[in-house]
């Protein structure tokens, strides 16, 4: 139902008719649904000069930004492996609000399903050497890449 929009939480098919996604395709749907949200014209994609990079997403209150990182992962989606992604988080917020968020699109997903939502968002502190005080990283994991959910069963 959600066409394009939701292409990300599925697998490609053998005949190869679903879109691949990639990071970029996967952080440009997330705008576009912001952008028709309640944060219209507040949200921008692929925003240079960032902390010395190029913001996925940044949303804009006036003077009051925060970005969100949006990653894909693969292989291994547990909580030690995405802290990984957290440091470019927040490097880029380094200029303003001590917020961000850390989108990731968790293809690890068999057949068994997803850990529960409250498992799959989680608030991280992060603060280097020489800054006043720290920056919170929200990370937000979302099950995708699946055969097809109507296939989803309880583990044995």
């Amino acid at each position: 139902m959600g066409g394009s929009y939701t292409e990300h939480l599925r697998r490609r098919d053998k005949y190869g008719k679903k879109q691949k996604v990639d990071e970029a395709l996967f952080h440009q749907h997330y705008r576009e649904f912001m952008a028709v949200s309640a944060l219209f014209r507040v949200v921008n994609s692929e925003v240079i000069d960032r902390g010395g990079g190029r913001v996925d997403i940044l949303v804009s209150f006036g003077t009051v930004q925060f970005n969100v990182e949006c990653k894909i992962e693969e292989e291994d989606a547990s909580e030690a492996s995405l802290r990984r992604y957290v440091a470019q988080a927040a490097e880029y917020q380094n200029a303003n609000v001590s917020f961000a968020i850390l989108l990731v699109l968790d293809k690890t997903v068999g057949a068994a399903g997803a850990i529960n939502l409250f498992n799959s968002i989680r608030i991280e502190k992060v603060q280097r050497e020489g800054e006043h005080e720290p920056c919170y990283v929200v990370t937000i994991r979302v099950p995708g890449g699946r055969d097809n959910p109507n296939l989803l069963r309880l583990p044995s």
